[in-house]
C-alpha cells in the first residue's frame, strides 16, 4: 500500500478536530487528507454538543491533539483546558483558512491561517515533546510479545453495508477489503508448482540472511526438508519464522510479499475447507461463541469504542480459543503495562447464517489436534471474515471486553463480486485488482509475468496486457515507459481485426477516456501521456494521426477536442478555438458537448 507520511509510532496519540458547517467542502477535504497523512488516529466533529460528550472524562493517559476552525475556536480551547487535566499531553491549535484575523487567545505558535505550516508546527512539536516522553522508572514489558499480539491483530474498520449500493459507491475501505479479498481469490485458484514453493522457502531465507537471524535460517532449511502441504496447519501453529513473515505480510498487506507465500496460504486454505466440514458434519448446534485475549494501545480501544455498530475486519489470519480462561491468560489483566489495555475480544458466530459456498471460500475449524499448542483450544479463521462492533466495555478495572458478531451482508456481496468480476484466475487478474489497490509496480510485474510464462498468448491478448502496463506505468509516472508499451501494444493490433465489445476495466484509466484497444485509442493515449510530460511536437503529431485513420465521428471529435487542451495549454487560443468547434460540429456525446461549451467560454 501507499506509505503515509505519519508520526512515530506513538500508540496512544489521537487528533481531535473541531470545524463548524461553513467550512468550504475543499477545505474539509484539505483537512480531512492531512489528518489521515500525519495521524494513525484522528476524529472530526462539527457538533458542539457531540464533541464536549466526546472529550468528558476519557482522556487519562493520552496523547491529544486539538485543532479548531471557525467561529468557537476561542470557546473550545476553554472548554478543553477545563476538562483536560494533564496539561503536558494536550496541544491546542488554531485553524482559520486565510481569514483576515485568528479568533482565540493562543500563541502565535499555535494558530495558523496555512494548512500546510500548521500541519508542520504539529510534527515539530510532537517529535520534540515524543523524545522525553520515556520515563525510565517505568517498567517496560519485553517488546518481542507486544510486537507479535500487534502483528498478528491489525484490522480495518467499515461503515455499516448497504446492499444495494453499487460497488464504486461503497466506501473507499470497503472496496479496498473487497479487492484485496478478490486479490486472495484469485491467489487461491493460480496453479501452484514445486518451483512456487521452492522460491518461498527461497525468499525466506533472503529475509533471514538480511536480519543476521540464523535461528530462522535453520528453521528454514528444517522446514523445506519436513514440510506437508497437507500438515499446513500444524507448520502455521509454530512458533517459527513462517508465522511472523507470513503474518507482518498479511498485516502490510504487501502484494508482493504475499504471492511469495501464495503456496503455503493455498495449502493452509484446503486444510481448513477440510477440517472445517468435518467438524461441522458432526456438530450439533450452530451458535458459538470464540475468545481472544490481547493487550491493546488505548488509542486502538477508543478507536473501537468510537465505532461501536460499524463493521471489522482482521488483516490476515485470526486465532481464537474456545477457552475463556485461555484468552484471559493473554491479556493478562493482572501485569498492567503503560500505555496498553487488556482486552478480550468475545466473537459472536451463528453457522446458520453462513452458506457453504461462503465457508467454502472462508473456512474455519478447530484446530487444537493439529497444533503444537492442544490445550488452547484454538480455532483458526482464514482471512476476510467481517465483524459487527456490538460493544465496547470495561468489565474489571484491568480489563475490557470488545463483543463481536458476524456479519453475513458483506460476505454475500463479496461472493457475488467474486463471481461477476472474475472471469480469469491469471496473471492478469492479478494485476488488475493490483492497480485498483494503487500497488503500480506490483501490477506491472504480474502484466509481464504473464507475458513471459505465455509465449502462446494473441497478439490480441499481448495487445491488451501491454496496455494494461500502460495504464499502471502511467499511474505510477512512468511516463516513457506508458508510451513505450502503448508503441508496444499498437504494434500488436496494427494487423488484428479488433472488436469494440472488450470487457470494460473495472476501474477507467487516469489518461484516457477509454479503454478500447484500438490503434486510434493508442495514438490518443500516447498523444495525452506526451501532454503530460510538456512534449507539444509528439503530442500532437499523435492526436493529428489518430486523426488521419480516424472513421468515426466520435472519434474525431475527442481528438480535435484533445488537440484543443493541448493548443490552450501552450497559448495558442486561435488554434484552439478552432479544434474546440470542429470537436463540437462532430460530437454526438451530450457529456463531451458540455466540456466543450465549457471551454469555448474561456478561449
Amino acid at each position: 500500500m501507499v506509505q503515509k507520511r505519519q508520526l512515530s509510532n506513538d500508540e496512544n496519540l489521537i487528533c481531535i478536530t473541531y470545524h463548524d458547517e461553513k467550512l468550504l467542502v475543499h477545505h474539509r477535504d484539505q483537512l480531512q487528507s492531512r489528518l489521515e497523512e500525519i495521524f494513525h488516529y484522528s476524529r472530526i466533529f462539527t457538533d458542539l454538543i457531540e464533541f464536549c460528550t466526546y472529550i468528558k472524562d476519557k482522556f487519562h493517559g493520552y496523547r491529544l491533539v486539538f485543532i479548531f476552525c471557525g467561529n468557537l475556536a476561542q470557546h473550545l480551547c476553554s472548554v478543553v483546558k477545563s476538562r483536560i487535566i494533564d496539561s503536558e499531553n494536550f496541544f491546542l491549535y488554531e485553524l482559520q483558512f486565510g481569514q483576515e484575523r485568528l479568533l482565540s487567545n493562543l500563541p502565535n505558535g499555535q494558530r495558523f491561517q496555512n494548512i500546510d505550516q500548521l500541519f508542520e508546527k504539529i510534527i515539530y512539536d510532537l517529535g520534540g515533546s515524543m523524545e522525553n516522553q520515556h520515563d525510565p522508572n517505568q517498567e517496560i514489558p519485553p517488546n518481542d510479545e507486544l510486537n507479535l499480539q500487534q502483528s498478528t491483530l491489525t484490522f480495518d474498520i467499515y461503515s455499516r453495508f448497504q446492499q444495494q449500493k453499487p460497488f464504486y459507491s461503497l466506501s473507499r475501505e470497503s472496496r479496498r477489503f473487497i479487492l484485496f479479498q478478490s486479490f486472495i481469490e484469485i491467489l487461491l485458484k493460480i496453479e501452484k508448482t514445486q518451483h512456487d514453493l521452492e522460491e518461498m522457502w527461497a525468499a525466506c531465507c533472503r529475509e533471514a540472511n538480511i536480519e543476521n537471524n540464523d535461528i530462522y535460517i535453520k528453521e528454514i532449511q528444517d522446514f523445506q526438508q519436513k514440510y506437508i502441504p497437507n500438515d499446513a496447519i500444524r507448520f502455521y501453529s509454530k512458533n517459527s519464522f513462517l508465522f511472523r513473515y507470513i503474518n507482518f505480510a498479511l498485516r502490510c498487506e504487501s502484494i508482493e510479499k504475499i504471492f511469495t507465500f501464495r503456496p503455503f496460504i493455498a495449502h493452509l486454505h484446503q486444510q481448513l475447507v477440510k477440517l472445517g466440514s468435518q467438524q461441522r458434519s458432526t456438530r450439533q448446534r450452530s451458535e458459538y461463541t470464540f475468545y481472544r485475549g490481547v493487550k491493546l494501545p488505548k488509542q486502538i480501544l477508543q478507536r473501537l469504542s468510537d465505532n461501536k455498530d460499524n463493521l471489522i475486519s482482521m488483516n490476515g489470519f485470526l486465532s481464537t480459543t474456545k477457552s475463556k480462561t485461555v484468552a484471559d491468560m493473554y491479556a493478562d489483566p493482572d501485569n498492567p503495562v503503560l500505555g496498553y489495555e487488556s482486552v478480550r475480544f468475545e466473537m459472536h458466530l451463528d453457522e446458520n447464517q453462513l452458506n457453504e459456498i461462503i465457508i467454502t471460500k472462508r473456512p474455519y475449524a478447530d484446530i487444537s489436534n493439529n497444533s503444537d499448542y492442544r490445550d488452547e483450544d484454538e480455532v483458526l479463521f482464514f482471512m476476510g471474515f467481517i465483524w459487527y462492533i456490538k460493544s465496547v466495555e470495561q468489565t474489571s478495572e484491568n480489563l475490557w471486553k470488545v463483543e463481536l458478531e458476524l456479519s453475513k451482508d458483506l460476505h454475500v456481496y463479496m461472493n457475488s463480486h467474486f463471481d461477476e468480476s472474475i472471469n480469469n484466475y491469471d496473471y492478469v487478474a492479478l494485476g488488475k485488482i493490483s492497480h485498483e489497490l494503487g500497488e503500480y509496480t506490483s501490477a506491472i510485474n504480474f502484466f509481464k509475468r504473464m507475458l513471459r510464462l505465455s509465449p502462446n498468448l494473441s497478439q490480441y491478448d499481448r495487445a491488451k496486457i501491454y496496455l494494461h502496463i500502460a495504464k499502471s506505468e502511467y499511474a505510477n509516472n512512468a511516463y516513457e515507459n506508458a508510451i513505450e508499451n502503448l508503441q508496444k501494444a499498437n504494434e500488436n493490433i496494427c494487423n488484428v481485426s479488433i472488436s469494440n465489445d472488450e470487457t470494460n476495466f473495472p476501474l477507467r484509466p487516469n489518461y484516457a477516456d477509454d479503454a478500447e484497444l484500438s490503434t486510434i485509442s493508442m495514438l490518443k493515449n500516447m498523444g495525452l501521456v506526451y501532454r503530460q510530460i510538456n512534449n507539444y511536437e509528439k503530442a500532437k503529431v499523435s492526436f493529428e494521426e489518430g486523426l488521419r485513420q480516424s472513421l468515426s465521428n466520435t472519434d474525431k471529435a475527442e481528438l480535435h477536442y484533445a488537440l484543443g487542451e493541448l493548443e490552450f495549454e501552450f497559448n495558442r487560443s486561435v488554434i484552439a478555438n478552432n479544434h474546440y468547434h470542429l470537436a463540437l460540429e462532430l460530437a454526438e456525446e451530450p457529456s463531451l458537448k458540455e466540456k466543450i461549451n465549457r471551454k469555448l467560454t474561456h478561449v
